[in-house]
């Protein structure tokens, strides 16, 4: 696995964790400021997701594939095991000690590492926007 394919399948699922985000602002919108707590969280995880897209896009522009990247598969696969099962539970509905527990999980979660670790590889320009 190249790092284009990484930086392709980690923006979606940096995409997928702001949608669970915004469900847990919709089941939690009768609190506001919990409602709009849950909508940054959504935007910055969208954020993340662009930059990865960014420098997926800069790397295809040079026609350069990054680095080869093995060890990511198994990590990627594990992330989104870990997605289904919470994007599981955000559809049927949480509790506000529930999004948190979960919220928790995905940011304590390896794709936190895995976001970091590819910003740190990636291109100047790109490291500016995160």
């Amino acid at each position: 696995m190249f790092m284009t394919e990484v930086l392709g399948r980690c923006s979606l699922l940096e995409q997928r964790v702001a949608d669970i985000y915004s469900q847990f602002a919709g089941s939690l919108n009768d609190d506001r400021a919990l409602a709009s707590y849950w909508l940054g969280m959504a935007e910055e995880e969208k954020h993340h997701g662009k930059i990865l897209a960014a420098e997926k896009a800069a790397l295809e522009v040079d026609s350069d594939t990054g680095y080869f990247m093995p060890e990511f598969s198994a990590k990627l696969m594990e992330m989104d095991a870990l997605l289904k099962r919470v994007e599981e539970k955000a559809r049927i509905g949480v509790t506000k000690d529930e999004a948190f527990t979960l919220a928790l999980e995905l940011e304590q979660s390896e794709l936190n590492t895995i976001y970091r670790d590819l910003v740190l590889m990636g291109r100047a320009a790109v490291k500016l926007m995160a």
